[in-house]
């Protein structure tokens, strides 16, 4: 069923067109990959705390968008299923530090390795120009996920060195929350118009 457009949408035709082919690149990644009994929380905050380190679970409850007890509720899912482990933090006893296993870290690189490896096997099958072509955008789409993932407003330093690739913070679709603290985007003229 094609897509209904809103005729006073200030939507642009490049946001329309790829908000469908992100999706369906997702998708077809996450089907070709390692099954996991997780839900989509879960194996986010398991990235975060393999990519990332150990968290207090009310950092990850807040990255997560989620209320401390369901937090918790996660985190025990996880631990029982031997991916994590929780310790009182030494700087408040009252607070819980939350760390990945071993076996998680493994479960981890072994999803990554076998995403990789299919998408690996895609991009073989298209023309060097097709590559060059999604080579030189990624920079473009990381700076788009880490605006969003981090709270950064306006447009990136270019001065320095480019950032690191994100790849880690997006391995099961996370984008964040969108960012409502500005005021909505001017609307755009239709085309001829001025």
């Amino acid at each position: 069923m094609p897509d209904v457009i809103d005729p006073g949408s200030r939507v642009s035709p490049l946001a329309r067109q790829m908000r469908p082919l992100v999706y369906r690149l997702y998708d077809l990644v996450r089907r070709h990959s390692p099954r996991l009994d997780l839900t989509l929380t879960q194996g986010s905050v398991l990235n975060v705390l393999v990519h990332e380190g150990p968290q207090r679970m009310s950092s990850l409850a807040t990255r997560e968008g989620v209320r401390l007890p369901s937090m918790t509720n996660v985190v025990s899912r996880l631990e029982r299923a031997g991916y994590v482990r929780r310790v009182p933090d030494p700087a408040d006893r009252r607070a819980v530090i939350v760390s990945a296993t071993e076996q998680a870290r493994a479960v981890i690189s072994r999803i990554q390795r076998a995403r990789e490896e299919f998408l690996d096997e895609r991009l073989a099958r298209l023309s060097d120009a097709d590559r060059e072509a999604i080579d030189r955008a990624l920079p473009a789409l990381d700076r788009l996920v880490a605006a969003d993932e981090y709270g950064r407003a306006g447009p990136p330093d270019t001065t320095g060195p480019p950032p690191p690739r994100l790849v880690a913070a997006d391995e099961y679709g996370r984008a964040g929350p969108p960012d409502t603290t500005g005021p909505p985007p001017p609307p755009s003229s239709p085309p001829g118009q001025s």
